[in-house]
């Protein structure tokens, strides 16, 4: 009997080794998953202010010069430049300001020193995992059920967009010198114009994988006691209001296609 009972503690305290062993792992990769979410979002408001600040700004500019001049060199008309950039500088500000939001969130979590038992390497914010996810999530949420639905004509129009500037390039010699100049700056990291449009396409269902992943660990740590039922639903709710964007937008886009092929 007491052999029996032996085995019995034996396996209890092996589980809540595992347990432990899996909630440390799972603070880990809340902490890497937010700062990723953080990181990401800088990189991509970079490169919104690369396509305004290359593209749309001096595009816009030499398209309205030569229309007040009764110019029709080959260049770019406003109804154009507006057709294809139109939508950047709206999504510009959305994501100032949700990356304006994050990192104030991601400062508040882990702005006091991390204890000095964290390991080198290991991500900031691990001692506080649970609390930077739901501030993280809850940062994300706010965007999605309302400033992200300004993504809806972009994504809509894009295959569009992206037709209209490769017939341009193709058609209008000094459009596509004045777009290869632009390409060879230094800020655009050798990307062409048309890979910077794509990325405001990408963004939203990125946002998806990581609040996917997110909310995976964050249910390791409430397994482990290290959040509660309010955190996983904070993650929850975040990766549903992102979900419903994508979804409205995937119908748009779909019946966009089929009155562009029934015309």
């Amino acid at each position: 009997m007491l052999g029996h009972l032996d085995t019995e503690e034996l396996d209890r305290l092996n589980r809540q080794v595992q347990l432990s062993d899996a909630v440390a792992a799972a603070k880990v990769q809340c902490a890497r998953i937010c700062s990723e979410l953080l990181d990401s979002e800088a990189a991509y408001v970079d490169t919104l202010e690369v396509i305004d600040e290359l593209f749309v700004g001096p595009l816009s500019t030499w398209s309205r010069e030569e229309e007040a001049a009764g110019s029709a060199s080959g260049g770019l008309s406003p109804v154009e430049a507006k057709a294809i950039f139109g939508s950047v500088g709206t999504l510009l500000t959305v994501n100032r300001d949700l990356l304006a939001s994050l990192r104030k969130s991601h400062h508040a979590c882990i702005g006091h020193a991390e204890p000095p038992s964290v390991p080198t390497g290991t991500p900031r914010g691990v001692h506080c995992a649970g609390e930077l996810s739901v501030a993280m999530a809850s940062a994300i949420a706010d965007a999605a059920s309302g400033p992200l639905r300004h993504y809806a004509p972009y994504v809509q129009s894009f295959g569009l967009l992206t037709e209209q500037c490769r017939r341009l390039r193709e058609q209008r010699p000094r459009f596509a010198t004045a777009v290869r100049v632009a390409e060879l700056q230094p800020r655009s990291k050798g990307r062409s114009l048309q890979a910077l449009l794509a990325n405001p396409v990408q963004r939203l269902p990125r946002y998806r994988l990581l609040l996917l992943e997110l909310k995976k660990h964050v249910e390791v740590l409430l397994a482990g006691g290290e959040a509660d039922v309010g955190a996983t639903a904070t993650v929850e709710k975040a990766l549903d209001q992102v979900e419903r964007v994508t979804e409205r937008l995937d119908r748009r886009v779909g019946d966009a296609e089929r009155r562009a092929r029934a015309m």
